[in-house]
């Protein structure tokens, strides 16, 4: 069977349309790029978003008021601007570099400590449920993550919107200990190889003679 190209592949990345699209979604989420990603894009914690997902969360928003999810130029092309490669996923990182620095520098700093993210959790938690606002600042002390990462962590990790019921527990970063930015960034190289000689191979294709039948035609 021949292979169909996905409809955002041969799109042009629409950058105003995503930059109106993140402004939206930041502003929903009072301006915490990491509590964004994780509440609308990327529900599930696998750290990438298709694009099938990406153009049924963007359909959704749409249908909720959110115009800048469904632009004119399409759901694909706004696609593109996050996912560059053209990989058919993106990640944190496209999203927002900040907040992957920041999520990375956590998860990096609470696993030299425990060796996973959850036990670092619990062991904040000292022997509650959960662990709020004062015992997560008091568990980072000494860190390295700086004043504006934390607040960001802290609520872009916590499940709850209601910053009177904020709280984290072990089971909410559960993810952090499967998460492999390393590899990830390794395998977006890979990507970005590809895209780059596919750019070179087009560029160097001779164009088309006026009234020459298609390739194969």
């Amino acid at each position: 069977d021949r292979w169909q190209s996905p409809e955002y592949f041969w799109k042009e990345p629409d950058v105003a349309a995503q930059e109106r699209f993140k402004a939206v979604l930041l502003k929903r989420f009072n301006e915490n790029a990491l509590r964004a990603w994780r509440k609308v894009l990327d529900k599930d914690s696998g750290m990438r978003v298709g694009y099938e997902d990406f153009n049924i969360t963007c359909k959704d928003l749409a249908r909720k008021g959110v115009r800048e999810a469904v632009p004119r130029s399409g759901i694909g092309a706004l696609f593109v601007a996050f996912d560059a490669e053209r990989s058919g996923w993106f990640s944190l990182c496209h999203w927002d570099e900040e907040a992957h620095v920041a999520l990375v520098d956590f998860q990096r700093w609470a696993k030299s400590k425990t060796g996973k993210v959850t036990d670092r959790i619990r062991e904040m938690a000292e022997g509650k449920p959960a662990v709020d606002w004062n015992a997560f600042k008091k568990g980072v002390r000494g860190s390295g993550l700086t004043n504006y990462q934390i607040p960001m962590i802290f609520d872009g990790l916590c499940p709850s919107l209601n910053p009177a019921h904020a709280c984290l527990t072990a089971a909410d970063v559960t993810f952090l200990d499967k998460w492999d930015p390393e590899a990830e960034a390794r395998e977006q190289e890979v990507w970005g190889k590809l895209a780059h000689h596919r750019a070179t191979r087009t560029a160097a294709a001779p164009p088309a003679a006026a009234g020459a039948p298609p390739p194969g035609g």
